[in-house]
């Protein structure tokens, strides 16, 4: 339709009226003659994040981008790393309790209010935080933030609700159970830093593991941890200082301080199989990055940590990732691939390779992914390596900043583990700026820790712990 009426434009140009007779010259022709050199225009200036800080303690930061939905959040530092034996699941089961009742609402009342108001909301908790999140229409905005105060700050827990919490903590296991990465990522992470401590903990829990954990215990929980200086309340399409106003009201109740002290993680490595009643066999080996973590700012090693991942075959990965060429169906069997993961935490970090072969073929599937890892410290990357993965790091962050959402959980988490925002322009600089022989140190600064070797499935061909060593030197 667009195109039609253009060509019926009295203004157009004349050169688009000649006659159809004409076989000197084709639509090609004319295009590269008529058509003036275009040029990509220039992305403008991003808005700014600002940060500001409530008499508590609590850190407000926003992004005001003019968007008609605005995005609230409140990020705390209450994940399952959190917790002591007396309340192991506290984390989960806030999780499923989030904008449910409250001291001054029922939670049907509390639904219909935000029903009213348009507001939808989530709660969602890992190892490290406890995010409570609500989006609406921006005029609403404040209104999402009373709410998520209410829901932090006046939870009634009533006994109906926690036995319903409870059989839902007790689903999420089951689900977790039956899937084998999510498996392997648990145990992963019990066998690097021990079942009980910190980054060892699950965050998901069992219905028999929350059977103790009740109202009071969920409020003491609460007390230790949601503490000014654990919290940081996030936004986007919201006036900050509008924000800063109402926050520094609505969380007022909040007390000042770190709260309970934080355990730090201490990396041991191990060994955990588990055999299950399948052919196949998920094998992962792990290893401490040795970076210390966000809050270290050793940014340059974390980055290079991260870029070594994207080369091996993690992230927006491709087919010529390293683990993608020397893993395939051709030379393992149907089924088999592999790809590599990492993990970064407040003070902690893994880096490691995940592959999937059938029993009979899993002693060649660990061999070769020793031998990559290997690889990846023995010499410096070649250039191509290096730029790609590179290109692909920088492809995560865009893809994870174009969603509202990963914009809001960007602004919450950097404020929390550093104090400040850095913008996608600093951050994609500083990619740009790793070399080869960074990935290369990233690797052998890895492959100095003890490994954390994790099998599942079909485990009768596993090589022993003390045979990955020796592959690893």
């Amino acid at each position: 339709m667009m195109i039609a009426s253009v060509l019926r434009h009295p203004a157009a140009p004349k050169y688009m009226a000649r006659s159809a007779s004409a076989q000197t010259m084709t639509v090609f022709n004319e295009l590269s003659e008529q058509v003036p050199e275009l040029f990509p225009a220039k992305g403008g200036p991003s808005p700014k994040a600002e940060v500001s800080t409530l008499s508590n303690g609590i850190r407000v930061v926003s992004l005001d981008d003019g968007s008609h939905v605005a995005s609230v959040g409140a990020f705390v530092e209450a994940g399952s790393r959190h917790e002591v034996c007396s309340v192991e699941g506290a984390a989960h089961m806030l999780k499923h309790l989030g904008f449910k009742a409250t001291t001054k609402r029922s939670a049907l009342r509390l639904y219909r209010d935000m029903e009213d108001a348009g507001i939808t909301s989530s709660t969602t908790s890992d190892r490290e935080h406890v995010v409570y999140r609500a989006d609406c229409l921006r005029d609403n905005a404040l209104t999402a933030l009373t709410v998520i105060g209410e829901t932090m700050t006046q939870p009634y827990f009533p006994i109906y609700e926690l036995l319903e919490t409870r059989s839902m903590v007790n689903h999420d296991h089951s689900e977790q159970q039956n899937n084998g990465h999510a498996l392997v990522d648990e145990l992963v992470h019990a066998t690097a830093y021990g079942r009980r401590s910190a980054l060892g903990v699950t965050d998901v829990s069992n219905g028999q593991t929350v059977a103790g954990v009740d109202a009071d215990a969920l409020r003491n929980y609460q007390s230790n941890t949601f503490t000014g200086g654990r919290i940081v309340v996030a936004a986007t399409g919201v006036d900050h200082n509008t924000l800063v106003q109402s926050a520094e009201d609505i969380f007022s109740s909040i007390a000042a301080g770190e709260g309970g002290a934080t355990a730090t993680p201490a990396y041991t490595g191990g060994h955990a199989v588990v055999s299950a009643a399948t052919d196949a066999c998920h094998v992962a080996i792990a290893l401490d990055t040795g970076t210390g973590g966000f809050k270290s700012k050793s940014e340059t090693q974390i980055l290079s940590s991260l870029a070594l991942e994207t080369m091996l075959g993690g992230g927006v990965s491709s087919s010529n990732a390293r683990l993608s060429t020397s893993v395939t169906e051709d030379r393992f069997g149907s089924g088999s691939g592999a790809s590599a993961f990492g993990s970064t935490y407040a003070d902690a970090g893994l880096v490691g390779v995940f592959g999937t072969a059938s029993g009979s073929e899993v002693d060649s599937l660990v061999k070769t992914l020793c031998k990559e890892l290997k690889n990846a410290s023995a010499s410096s990357p070649k250039a191509a390596e290096v730029s790609r993965a590179k290109n692909q790091l920088k492809a995560s962050v865009a893809l994870n900043l174009s969603t509202r959402g990963g914009v809001l959980s960007d602004l919450g988490t950097q404020v929390l583990s550093t104090g400040t925002v850095q913008t996608p322009e600093e951050l994609f600089a500083k990619i740009d700026a790793l070399t080869g022989s960074d990935i290369q140190s990233a690797a052998t600064l890895a492959l100095k820790s003890k490994p954390t070797v994790v099998a599942v499935g079909n485990v009768d061909n596993v090589p022993s712990y003390s045979a990955v060593e020796a592959m690893l030197k």
